[in-house]
């Protein structure tokens, strides 16, 4: 009956092995080649699976979560003196291996437009957006351009789309700007 009514039978799996620890809460999935990484809705923080021949594992010794990360010259790649303090993580995104930031995976964001650069075998830094001049409202989510050269982010409390844009230090130093601002 299958094959006349052209059904494809899938068969699944649990993505990581043994499953997920029962106090996460999945906010969102993000997928590469070889790793998985899940927002934590409840701790704010993200997980990280590596595939294996058995299947995905749990990363131990990642960290990309809230709390206070140095920040980094990116034109020598040396930590500077500065320090963030990251809230729970709202939106996380996935970098292509070759991108802007140098060794850096995953972008992920707070809700007070701090960026988290995290990588599974570097340390983790962070950058903090220039607040937009009416003020964050309840920013949601963000969304990088296809040449990550431009960052999206959703603010509907605010009524708002910020774009910052990529600077000669491969950081988005400038003040935002309004994505529908009515210039044409």
């Amino acid at each position: 009956l299958d094959a006349m009514d052209q059904i494809i039978r899938l068969d699944f799996r649990p993505a990581v092995y043994g499953g997920l620890p029962r106090t996460i809460q999945v906010e969102k999935l993000a997928a590469g080649e070889t790793d998985l990484y899940v927002l934590d809705g409840l701790s704010g923080g993200i997980i990280r699976a590596i595939l294996t021949a058995n299947g995905s594992i749990i990363d131990e010794n990642f960290v990309c979560g809230p709390g206070t990360y140095s920040s980094i010259d990116r034109s020598t790649e040396v930590s500077r003196n500065e320090s963030f303090t990251l809230e729970a993580l709202i939106d996380m995104q996935l970098l292509p291996r070759v991108n802007p930031f140098g060794s850096a995976s995953l972008i992920a964001m707070d809700s007070s437009g701090s960026l988290l650069f995290c990588n599974p075998t570097t340390d983790t830094y962070a950058w903090k957006l220039q607040d937009p001049d009416i003020r964050w409202k309840d920013p949601l989510a963000f969304s990088m351009s296809g040449s990550l050269s431009t960052i999206y982010i959703l603010d509907p409390s605010g009524n708002a789309v910020w774009t910052y844009d990529l600077d000669s230090s491969n950081l988005f130093n400038d003040a935002p700007e309004l994505f529908f601002s009515g210039d044409y």
